[in-house]
């Protein structure tokens, strides 16, 4: 059972990837009702965004790994993350009246990133 859920995902791991991207792109430019966690607000957002872009850049550099692309296509990966995260942040200041786009969610979002990318780097790419 494992072994089949392994192989359909690492058959599909390219539509989960793009799945996730248009789900985050989405949850940035609406209005949402999230708490807390019990945290306060701020620092239970940032750790929202870190963990989703963590998500996010695992399924494309997963996506990269999986499909024998060149290890440059990691690099243009981790840059296109970077500027996707940039982009939403921009896109909530200029689209949306109830959301806003802040320096320090673009550092929990480069932060999420970047830890997955370590994680690549020292567990993938080192054991093929």
């Amino acid at each position: 059972m494992r072994k089949g859920i392994k192989q359909l995902l690492e058959r599909k791991v390219i539509y989960l990837a793009f799945g996730i991207t248009f789900a985050i792109g989405y949850l940035s430019l609406t209005k949402l009702n999230i708490g807390s966690f019990g945290l306060p607000v701020a620092f239970s957002d940032k750790i929202l965004h870190t963990v989703a872009y963590g998500v996010l850049s695992y399924f494309w550099f997963l996506t990269v790994y999986k499909k024998k692309w060149s290890k440059h296509y990691f690099s243009i990966a981790f840059v296109l993350l970077l500027l996707y995260g940039v982009l939403l942040e921009y896109l909530q200041m200029k689209l949306t009246t109830d959301r806003f786009g802040d320096f320090l969610d673009i550092v929990a979002n480069t932060i999420g990133i970047l830890l997955t990318a370590v994680f690549f780097k020292l567990g993938y790419f080192r054991y093929p």
